[in-house]
């Protein structure tokens, strides 16, 4: 039995205040946040997914309507290096992975045991403050609890640390006790638990962090499907399982599915063969209903605060730690610079934030800590390459483009391999990416928001090209939040549909 019967009143129905709590009113300016007295702080909720594109909150009602409905939805929020570990690194300190040595997923660059200061997170800041914190979940790869021990800075320990990929058979860390849970779905154990903690630590004289990891709807990582160890698709819960029957994997109805001419393309995606509709409509299905689960467990995290009257009080970030591409340029998968694999669902709501509210600047998993940092007032340990999500309630100047840093590299880093596949930059307009080969691509996603033609030899685009390499030279090696997200202004020039 899941979640749902616990939430069954939680619907896409949901609009009065008195399900949720009322809507607050007003933006908070983040030097209000920052003088708050200790007393006055916020809890904090993070609720993430692993490998969710951000299309995928179609499928979400729950959560729309509790977080969306409530607060704001950043609808151009990336995870500018679109790879698991490197993302769950860039929250948990807020740098990217120059900065803080986290570059892929294993190997010697890779993993857990890649990460600088590894007691130096968020966590500790927030415990150090007073903060009851807490971890439930997926952590970061190539963890293992019986080497790496516990981290500073939690108060509950309770990563998955065997079988994290399985939905049922898999251990916990249990608060340094761990436990093997084969009956229970990973995702009701997850939302359990967090239910459970919010009810210990609400009313208390402590404010409370909880992050709350889900696994879902990443693949399970038992074969090999097109040379890929996670090939299977995820198992949602029985109850689940004809969900949303007949519906169709909507990357099919772009252009970029399984793209007719890749000649334009980087290595990588030229050695791609099709993919079989029917095949990612299959995976597609399973995702949107192992999400479904989630979706219940979002409803219920929001209403066990509500219960404890602790709602009006906490700020919930939701998000992903990357997306996902369904079949788009003949790839399935994650870590490319495509908007599929980019773009990442990103809401959230709380003290000081509006209600209801699309907006359309560019957010990062980057920007997570700097948030936390922000509302709680306590002192960061390192210099955090992200900024504020309450400093970009307003929507941006004119003039500001919000040019970001991107890179991948291989999911697994050796020590003879290169540092990176490649890196680039995304702002409001372009997409502008350098491989370690040489190879360059240039998408101007106002004309061609599919990325289908590479404009990198383009003749009118050269201008434009010759900026974004420099502004690229400039990102590449920032750190903190002046260097990295810097103002540019604009762009040479402008060009217009006819000049294509």
């Amino acid at each position: 039995m899941g979640l749902s019967a616990s939430v069954a009143m939680v619907t896409l129905a949901v609009s009065a205040a008195g399900n949720f709590g009322a809507s607050p009113s007003g933006p908070l300016s983040a030097s209000a946040a920052l003088v708050a007295a200790p007393g006055d702080r916020p809890n904090i909720i993070l609720i993430t997914t692993d490998d969710q594109a951000a299309s995928d909150m179609a499928w979400m009602p729950k959560t729309r309507a509790a977080l969306g409905g409530f607060g704001v939805s950043f609808e151009s929020a990336i995870s500018p290096h679109p790879l698991c570990c490197p993302a769950r690194a860039e929250i948990l300190t807020g740098q990217y992975a120059q900065n803080n040595g986290v570059y892929a997923n294993r190997g010697v660059r890779g993993g857990y045991s890649a990460l600088q200061g590894r007691d130096n997170t968020v966590a500790a800041w927030l415990k150090d403050a007073g903060y009851k914190t807490g971890f439930i979940g997926k952590f970061l790869n190539e963890y293992h609890f019986d080497v790496h021990g516990r981290p500073v800075g939690w108060d509950l320990w309770d990563p998955t640390i065997e079988g994290t990929y399985d939905y049922y058979n898999y251990t916990q860390a249990n608060n340094g006790t761990p436990q093997v849970h084969t009956d229970t779905y990973i995702t009701d154990y997850v939302a359990e638990k967090t239910r459970s903690k919010i009810e210990d630590w609400s009313g208390g004289p402590n404010p409370f962090f909880l992050w709350a990891s889900y696994v879902a709807p990443h693949n399970i990582c038992d074969s090999e499907i097109d040379g890929l160890r996670c090939g299977t698709p995820p198992l949602p819960e029985s109850e689940y399982a004809g969900l949303y029957a007949g519906t169709r994997n909507p990357a099919e109805s772009k252009p970029s599915f399984n793209e007719a001419n890749v000649k334009d393309k980087p290595k990588l995606i030229r050695g791609q063969s099709k993919k079989d509709p029917a095949e990612m409509n299959g995976m597609f299905l399973a995702r949107i209903r192992a999400l479904a689960s989630v979706d219940d467990a979002v409803a219920d995290t929001v209403a066990a605060l509500d219960e404890a009257g602790e709602l009006e009080d906490t700020l919930i970030i939701f998000t992903s730690d990357n997306g996902w591409m369904m079949g788009e340029h003949r790839f399935r998968g994650k870590r490319l610079a495509y908007e599929e694999s980019l773009r990442i669902p990103m809401l959230m709501r709380g003290p000081g934030v509006p209600a209801g509210v699309n907006l359309a600047r560019t957010a990062s998993i980057v920007d997570i800590a700097p948030t936390i940092v922000d509302l709680s007032g306590v002192e960061p340990g390192r210099t955090m390459d992200g900024a504020s999500l309450y400093g970009m309630l307003a929507q941006p100047s004119v003039s500001d483009r919000q040019t970001r840093l991107i890179q991948g590299g291989n999911i697994t880093n050796d020590a003879s391999d290169s540092v990176w596949d490649y890196r680039g930059i995304r702002d409001k307009r372009y997409t502008f990416i350098r491989f370690k080969s040489g190879f360059i691509e240039l998408y101007d996603r106002k004309f061609d928001p599919y990325q289908l033609r590479n404009l990198s030899s383009a003749k009118r685009y050269v201008p434009i090209r010759k900026e974004l390499r420099r502004r690229l030279a400039v990102l590449r090696t920032c750190s903190g939040t002046v260097e990295c997200y810097p103002n540019f202004g604009s762009l040479p020039r402008r060009l217009t549909r006819s000049q294509l």
